[in-house]
Parts: C-alpha cells; sequence; structure tokens
C-alpha cells in the first residue's frame, strides 16, 4: 500500500440511511492494531483501514439524532443500505364474501403421487356404482377420505354418525378408522344407494361395523340421546345444513368432532336445485352454515384442505 493511501485524510461519507455523516479513519506509520475486545478500531490504529463493517454502518445510521424510530419511519423506510419499501396500505374495511366462490385449485395428481394409486378394492367399488350402476360420481375426493379416517382414529369415538350415505365410500373410511368398540350408524334415504352401500361395505370387509338407516335423517337424529355421539359427519343435501346443524349439536358429547362436506361451496349443486337452478340456494346455505359454526361460542372450526373443502368443528 503506498503512504498517499495509508495516511491523510479522506472525506467523511454520509449514511446512506438517514443522511448523516460517517467517518472513516486512515492509519499512520507505527500505529498498532486495537484489541479485540475494543472493536470498532479507534482513529488511528491499524485495524482502521479496513472498510466500515455491515454491523458499523447500521450502528451508525441507529445512534445518528437524525434517524427516527417512530413507527411512520419504520412503515416507510427500507433497511440500513437505503432501500425504501411503500408506505403499509390501510387496512380495507371488513367484508363478507357472498356464494358462489370461485374454484380453488387442488394438488389431486401431486396427493397422489405421493400417496400411490388408490386401492384396488375401492377402484373396483367406484367403478361397479359410479360407471355399472350409475350413481352420481359426488362422493369425497381420495384426501378427504384419509382425512375423515385420521379424525376417527385420532378422536376414537364410540358412535359415529354419518348423513348421507350415497354408495358408501366415504362410510368405507370413517368404518376403517373406528376403535374396536366403535360403531357407525350412517343416514341414507334413497333405499337403491343404500342398497349399493351396503354391498361396497361388505366388499371393503367394515359391513359389520356399519348400520345403514334407510330414511328422513331428522327423524333417526330425533331418537338418538344427547351428548352420545363422538363424531358427526354431514355430507347430504345442502339445504338442510342449517337444520342438520341444530339437530346434531346436542348429540356431541363434549370434545366431539361436527364436520361438514362441501364446505368450501364450489361444487355441483344443480342435481339438487330445483328444475332450471344453478346451486345459488345451496351455496347460501353452506355459506350460512359456515358462518354459524365459525362464530359460535361452543364450537371451534377450521376448515380443512380437500377438493371441496371440509369444516371440522370441535365441540368445547
Amino acid at each position: 500500500m503506498s503512504p498517499g493511501r495509508c495516511c491523510g485524510p479522506t472525506p467523511a461519507p454520509t449514511s446512506p440511511t438517514c443522511g448523516a455523516p460517517r467517518t472513516a479513519a486512515r492509519c499512520s506509520p507505527g500505529s498498532s492494531p486495537s484489541p479485540w475486545w475494543r472493536w470498532p478500531p479507534a482513529p488511528g490504529s491499524a485495524n482502521s483501514s479496513r472498510p466500515a463493517s455491515t454491523t458499523t454502518r447500521r450502528a451508525a445510521s441507529r445512534t445518528s439524532p437524525r434517524c427516527s424510530t417512530s413507527t411512520t419511519a419504520w412503515a416507510t423506510r427500507g433497511p440500513a443500505w437505503g432501500t425504501r419499501r411503500p408506505a403499509l396500505a390501510e387496512p380495507k374495511a371488513a367484508h363478507t364474501p357472498r356464494p358462489p366462490f370461485p374454484a380453488a385449485s387442488f394438488p389431486t395428481d401431486y396427493v397422489r403421487a405421493v400417496f400411490g394409486n388408490r386401492e384396488p378394492v375401492l377402484e373396483e367399488i367406484l367403478r361397479d356404482s359410479v360407471l355399472e350402476r350409475g350413481l352420481p360420481a359426488i362422493q369425497v375426493d381420495d384426501n378427504a377420505g384419509r382425512i375423515l379416517q385420521l379424525l376417527v382414529m385420532l378422536r376414537r369415538p364410540r358412535h359415529v354418525i354419518e348423513i348421507g350415505t350415497l354408495f358408501g365410500y366415504s362410510t368405507i373410511h370413517l368404518a376403517r378408522g373406528l376403535p374396536e368398540d366403535g360403531r357407525l350408524t350412517t343416514l341414507e334415504i334413497d333405499p337403491a344407494a343404500a342398497g349399493a352401500a351396503r354391498r361396497n361395505l361388505d366388499r371393503a370387509g367394515v359391513g359389520e361395523r356399519v348400520e345403514i338407516v334407510v330414511g328422513d335423517a331428522s327423524g333417526y337424529l330425533a331418537t338418538v340421546p344427547p351428548e352420545s355421539v363422538g363424531m358427526i359427519f354431514i355430507d347430504a343435501d345442502k339445504k338442510s345444513y342449517a337444520r342438520y346443524l341444530a339437530a346434531c349439536f346436542p348429540l356431541l358429547e363434549p370434545g366431539g368432532l361436527l364436520v361438514a362436506d362441501d364446505a368450501f361451496a364450489q361444487g355441483d349443486f344443480s342435481g339438487e336445485s330445483a328444475e332450471g337452478g344453478e346451486g345459488e340456494r345451496e351455496r347460501k346455505a353452506i355459506h350460512a352454515y359456515n358462518r354459524a359454526v365459525g362464530r359460535s361460542p361452543r364450537l371451534f372450526s377450521a376448515f380443512l384442505g380437500t377438493r371441496n373443502g371440509l369444516l371440522v368443528s370441535y365441540k368445547g
């Protein structure tokens, strides 16, 4: 290093953050290094010829009288190297979303890549029920079935009620998660669908643990003792979700789970609508159910990500 670069004053740069002057002392011949415990070095020491560290620059900007520590300055001023971020936007007024909601993209291919192909017995049940018997393909998706089974395994209820059997696809997953002394009652209003469900349950090896009740769900629910059910799964006509909530809540024991399918209100409900309907009434009914359980002081609720959404509520 030449004497001209080592000795002699250098102009004091300006702090890029707040404009405060910043000194950069240079070494002089014969100066000794500062000890490590006295960093940053004192002016005139050998170590002072090193560039100022990032910590030193930030310390200078924090101690400068021109630097502001107010909330406004923090929100609008960037980090120590001088960049600036836009001011925080004012919070928007709270609003209530209205159905229908935009369809969400669920990574079905990724889920299948992680968990593998569907079990052969479940594949046969789907093909036979939908392609051979012509039942509607409105069963829960594979990930939703796994979630239902997992919830039963975690909760270990002695009695589970399912409202809406169809051909028994979700019923199989619920029954698989039951403890040894657990039983499942599934309610279906269509006798043909109930018959197909019975065959499918026997084929899956869980028929002995499931009771199928054919008829209106409200009639059966009225006969169930209060606080005697550990978990209830609702996947029936969407217009009646609020009615099912009123009937099911007293039946749940403390710590019980109430689970509703199609909670995102983005499915095709035209099959349940009156002639010419597009499912608007069904979407509004689901949204009313979601708001009721979401704002209830007796329920703690959360959405789970499936193709159509599950809303799980815990009764405190």
